[in-house]
């Protein structure tokens, strides 16, 4: 009696062990389709990050284009930050928005925190600057050790 319920458990697990096999690779794929779409959403992030300074960087040095130039760089910057508004999470949106309103606020342009950024005073694009790519690298998991500290200090940004 023993030899057969013996043998009754081997046939259940010769049955049961494709299901098995079945049901780990599902839950294999489902991870792993899951970290494919992590990945894909930080390489999108990154890419948009660097679009967003890059245009921005151009729109501080607006001066060096005309009025039409100036108005398509105006709307760049604004449908790239749309994009970071929509991808990021919310400690880079939050640094991003300052610096947008910085920037504007430097331009003459009346922002709802333009008198917040009159009492900072000194270098504030380059303050809210620091702080949005801050925020943006540690987004990326781009800790300080790995990169140099950017932007330049003020002393290095003198020297230039």
């Amino acid at each position: 009696m023993s030899t057969e319920s013996t043998v009754g458990w081997m046939d259940w697990l010769q049955l049961a062990a494709p299901f098995v096999a079945v049901g780990f690779g599902v839950v294999v794929y489902k991870l792993q389709k899951a970290e494919d779409r992590r990945h894909e959403a930080l390489l999108e992030r990154r890419k948009t990050y660097c679009e967003f300074i890059d245009a921005t960087s151009r729109f501080g040095h607006d001066k060096l284009y005309d009025e039409s130039e100036r108005n398509m760089l105006k709307v760049e910057v604004f449908r790239i930050y749309q994009h970071v508004l929509l991808t990021s999470p919310k400690p880079v949106v939050e640094a991003a928005k300052l610096f947008v309103q910085s920037l504007l606020h430097t331009r003459g342009e009346s922002t709802s925190a333009s008198k917040e950024l009159e009492k900072e005073g000194g270098d504030i694009i380059w303050k809210k600057r620091r702080a949005l790519i801050s925020e943006m690298r540690r987004d990326l998991a781009l800790e300080a050790k790995a990169l140099p500290d950017f932007p330049l200090e003020e002393k290095e940004r003198q020297d230039q």
